[in-house]
């Protein structure tokens, strides 16, 4: 399991519409993290600001929640470039 690639494909399906995907990898992405798996380094930037690396705590909070939005997901969110 690599959460890093978890977490980009989970979020690369959410960006194209593809709801089963992103479930898909937010489960797998919550047991590797429930099990004690370590957390994905994530970075973020806001405009054109500088990277801010994020602290172990804040980046297992921020997987979490997007597990948690990604699981939530039914068919009637609008999901940007959704596909048919």
């Amino acid at each position: 399991m690599d959460p890093i690639d978890a977490m980009n494909q989970l979020l690369d399906a959410v960006h194209q519409g593809d709801r089963d995907t992103a479930i898909e990898h937010a489960e797998s992405l919550r047991s590797w993290l429930q099990k004690g798996g370590f957390t994905p380094r994530l970075r973020v930037s806001v405009g054109d600001q500088r990277v801010h690396v994020l602290s172990d705590q804040l980046s297992r909070a921020f997987s979490i929640a997007v597990c948690d939005v990604a699981e939530a997901l039914d068919a009637s969110m609008d999901l940007p470039n959704r596909q048919p």
